[in-house]
């Protein structure tokens, strides 16, 4: 059975939808226009364009830049810096180093120099002595004072030319002190050769006493001068005749004279002990006659390479 209750729809053709459809459009339409019409819109004004003060390209002018000139302009009072302002450690720093360098390079450059001069005073020296054999001029002694250059050799012991100018004016100062007294005053050469002679038989006597193992002390040399100080009755008195008489300090008096007299009385003492020493040695355990026994070794032992 059908339903009583339920109401039937009308019934449209298609012309009457669509004629509807378009009125409800319409009035849709309608009604969005007039509410767009109440909101009222805010124009915009258009900006007035202002004069350009900047003239065109065409009509700038280009003036000439002028040229700029540093120009020093010097400080009336000069800057003193205070001496209570610490400077920061990074400026400590800079100067320390800075000086250290300058500090370096003038140490490199008198080390250079010394250097330079020492080499240089030893091929002058060398060349005076033995290319010239001048080995007695000024500049010779001057040089040679300073610059050891051997005159002979005793086995690897040298015999510096120093020594002998020194001992050749000892000498020579002795006999100038001697002139009244003596009777014939030795000459420059007598006094050279002495010198030789004495200086090669004391460096003999060393070589030869090294090898017996003999030595001499200064206990030993003390004890000479103590006797030499008791027979001339004080220190000053011994001291006085060395300066007068060779010009000599007590220094030297132990070194010239003190200990090689004790060393050959030593070694003389070790050669009588050995019979194949023995031999050769002359008659009488005298020091003259050791060293008549050190001139026969001197053509064995004795390299000579300058000229005196």
């Amino acid at each position: 059975m059908p339903d009583k209750d339920k109401k039937e729809e009308p019934q449209f053709d298609e012309e009457t939808r669509r004629h509807m459809h378009d009125v409800v459009l319409g009035w849709l339409q309608r009604e969005e226009k007039k509410a767009t019409a109440a909101v009222p819109t805010k124009k915009k004004k258009a900006a007035k364009e202002k004069p350009s003060s900047v003239p065109a390209p065409s009509e700038a002018k280009v003036e000439p830049k002028e040229k700029v000139v540093a120009r020093f302009t010097p400080l009336k009072k000069p800057v003193v810096l205070d001496p209570s302002h610490e400077l920061p450690s990074s400026h400590e720093q800079l100067l320390l180093l800075s000086g250290g360098r300058r500090l370096h390079k003038l140490a490199g450059r008198v080390y250079g120099g010394l250097v330079t001069v020492f080499f240089g005073s030893i091929v002058l020296a060398a060349a005076l002595v033995y290319g010239f054999k001048q080995p007695h001029s000024t500049l010779a002694k001057i040089l040679t004072d300073y610059v050891p250059l051997p005159y002979a050799f005793i086995g690897v012991h040298p015999i510096f030319y120093h020594t002998l100018h020194r001992e050749t004016n000892a000498l020579t100062f002795f006999y100038s002190q001697q002139f009244s007294a003596m009777a014939t005053v030795p000459t420059s050469d007598d006094i050279k050769k002495l010198v030789e002679t004495t200086v090669r038989r004391r460096l003999i006597a060393e070589a030869l006493a090294s090898r017996h193992n003999i030595w001499v002390t200064e206990k030993e040399v003390d004890a000479s001068l103590e006797k030499v100080v008791e027979q001339a009755g004080s220190l000053e008195q011994v001291q006085n005749a060395m300066q007068q008489l060779w010009g000599w300090s007590i220094a030297d008096y132990r070194r010239n004279v003190l200990r090689p007299y004790i060393l050959k009385q030593k070694l003389l003492t070790s050669l009588e002990a050995d019979p194949l020493a023995k031999r050769e040695l002359p008659a009488g355990s005298t020091v003259q006659a050791l060293d008549t026994y050190l001139d026969k070794l001197t053509p064995t032992m004795v390299n000579v390479v300058g000229t005196f």
